[in-house]
C-alpha cells in the first residue's frame, strides 16, 4: 500500500521529511532569516529638524545683516565694554562664556538660512533700530568679539527703551530696540554647536565642544546670547550710555545716547535733591545698532 508515493512501511519517515522541508522553507522566507537580519546594518534614525529655535540677543550689540563673502549670514559684533560680564550663551540646560575671537553658531547641516527680513515700524509708537549705513560689516581685528549666525526666518523685537541718539539721522526721542530675537525654523536641537573661527584659543573653549543642551521633550528651544551688566546702573543709566558709546566708537560712529529721567527720579528730585536711584541689575538700555550696507 502506498500514500503519496510512499510505501506504508516508510510512511512515517516520509511525513518526517515533509515536516523538516516545510520548516526549512519557512526559515528561509524573506525577512525571517536570522543570518540575513544579522548581516544587515541597522539604519540610523534621521535627524529631527522640525523644531524651532529663538536666539535672544541681549546686550550692547551691533547686528550686521550682510557679511562679505558669507551670503545668508548675520554677524553679531560685541564690543569691549567695562562693567559687564563676559559675553556668553545660556540655553535651556547649559551655559558658558566666550573669550575674545570670532565664533559661529552652527544649526546643523540640514538647516537653510532664512530671508532675514528686519521688521519695519508701522506707526509712530513702534520701536525702531538705531541704524548705521556702512559700506561693509567691520572686521573684528581684535577690537571686539563676533558671532556668525544664519540669516533668521524671522526677526522680533524683544524689548525697547526711550532714548535720544545724537549723531544719527533720526532726531528727537525715539523708542529704540534694546533686545532682539532671531527666530529659526527646521532646526535639529540635538546638534547645535558653537565653534571658534579665529583668535587665540583659551581655557573657556573646552566648554562648548559638545552641543548645547535643550529640554529633550521640547519642540521649541530658547538660546540667550548676552552680555549683561555686572553692576547695578543708576537711574540716569550712566553705564548704558558708556556701553553705547563704546559700541558706536567700535563702529567708527560719532554717536551718543541719552535717556529721559524716570518718574521716580523726577519725584525724588522734588523732595530730596542730589539723591540717586539704583536701577535693576541687568538694566542695560543701550540701543542695539543695526548695520546695513
Amino acid at each position: 500500500m502506498e500514500f503519496m508515493g510512499c510505501k506504508t512501511s516508510t510512511l512515517w519517515r516520509c511525513l518526517f521529511m515533509l515536516v523538516l522541508l516545510t520548516c526549512v522553507f519557512r526559515t528561509a522566507a524573506p525577512g525571517q532569516n536570522p543570518k540575513l537580519e544579522k548581516a544587515s546594518s541597522p539604519q540610523k534614525p534621521a535627524a529631527v529638524t522640525g523644531f524651532s529655535l529663538d536666539v535672544i540677543l541681549e546686550g550692547p550689540f551691533a547686528i550686521c545683516t550682510s557679511v562679505p563673502g558669507k551670503p545668508g549670514k548675520f554677524k553679531i559684533l560685541v564690543p569691549r565694554v567695562g562693567g559687564h560680564f563676559a559675553p556668553g550663551f545660556d540655553s535651556d540646560l547649559s551655559d558658558f562664556a566666550l573669550c575674545e575671537g570670532d565664533f559661529s553658531l552652527n544649526l546643523g547641516a540640514g538647516h537653510s538660512p532664512g530671508p532675514g527680513q528686519i521688521p519695519q515700524p508701522t506707526g509712530p509708537t513702534d520701536p525702531i533700530f538705531d541704524n548705521a549705513n556702512l559700506t561693509t560689516c567691520p572686521r573684528s581685528d581684535g577690537r571686539f568679539l563676533s558671532l556668525l549666525v544664519d540669516s533668521p526666518d524671522k526677526v522680533f523685537v524683544a524689548s525697547s527703551a526711550k532714548a535720544t541718539v545724537t549723531g544719527s539721522s533720526v532726531s528727537g526721542e525715539q523708542l529704540y530696540v534694546t533686545r532682539t530675537v532671531l527666530s529659526y525654523n527646521g532646526v535639529d536641537l540635538s546638534n547645535i554647536k558653537v565653534s571658534r573661527d579665529s583668535g587665540t584659543a583659551c581655557k573657556l573653549d573646552v566648554l562648548f565642544k559638545d552641543p548645547l543642551k535643550f529640554i529633550p521633550s521640547t519642540t521649541e528651544g530658547h538660546l540667550v546670547f548676552s552680555m549683561t551688566p555686572s553692576e547695578r546702573d543708576d537711574d540716569t543709566h550712566t553705564d548704558s550710555k558708556a556701553a553705547y558709546k563704546e559700541l558706536a566708537d567700535t563702529l567708527g560712529l560719532q554717536r551718543t545716547v541719552n535717556f529721559p529721567p524716570s518718574a521716580a527720579r523726577s519725584s525724588l528730585e522734588k523732595t530730596s535733591p542730589g539723591i540717586s536711584i539704583i536701577g535693576t541689575h541687568d538694566d542695560c538700555r543701550a540701543p542695539q545698532i543695526l548695520v546695513t550696507p
